[in-house]
């Protein structure tokens, strides 16, 4: 199963993680350059297996900046590779969703790490262009003109270049990218916590 392939590249990474009473949802978190970011990992086996991976760091997107917020994502949307920025139009959290079919019921172990870790260096690259939007008056296009003509990685110093990180994505190959920070989610729901990060 895709899981437990993911639990046991996440073990060999010696990488915090935390699993959901279900057994089949993965919770982990990041420290990036602006923000600690949590990714929630989901595996479904039918009616066709897939790993999906959603980053949020927890913003919550008044009811009165939807609009310029779906704006704002629809034009980053368009220079983001792969995957995509989301927003839950009931609860207003704000989300960076990535998903990748698992065919003849397996995955490359080597995809995992730059799966993960395109989410984070996308939301880290944007960060600063979504709180100029919520938290001040500049416009979507205003917001995004100077992030834009930057490289992800001048944002995520920790990971490599942002064509580097595609580019293992989509080859299959990967390389070590980044250090886990200690930090961890409070969730009433967690079961059980797996391995002492090694930097505590």
């Amino acid at each position: 199963m895709v899981i437990n392939d993911f639990i046991r590249w996440l073990e060999s990474e010696e990488r915090r993680y935390a699993v959901f009473e279900d057994n089949r949802d993965l919770c982990l978190s990041f420290l990036g350059k602006n923000a600690i970011y949590f990714c929630l990992v989901r595996f479904a086996e039918a009616p066709r297996p897939f790993l999906a991976i959603d980053t949020r760091c927890g913003l919550r997107v008044p009811q009165e900046k939807y609009s310029a917020i779906c704006e704002l994502i629809v034009r980053i949307n368009e220079s983001v590779k792969i995957g995509r920025f989301g927003l839950d139009m009931v609860e207003g959290d704000l989300y960076f969703h990535n998903s990748c079919m698992v065919l003849d019921g397996d995955l490359p172990a080597t995809i995992y790490e730059p799966l993960v870790y395109y989410g984070l260096s996308a939301f880290d690259h944007f960060h600063p262009a979504i709180l100029s939007v919520l938290y001040s008056d500049k416009t979507p296009v205003e917001a995004i003109r100077n992030i834009t003509s930057k490289s992800m990685d001048e944002n995520y110093k920790r990971h490599e270049k942002f064509d580097e990180i595609v580019k293992k994505l989509l080859e299959g190959v990967s390389e070590p990218l980044s250090e886990q920070t200690e930090d961890q989610p409070d969730a009433s729901k967690l079961k059980r916590r797996i391995h002492r990060n090694p930097e505590a």
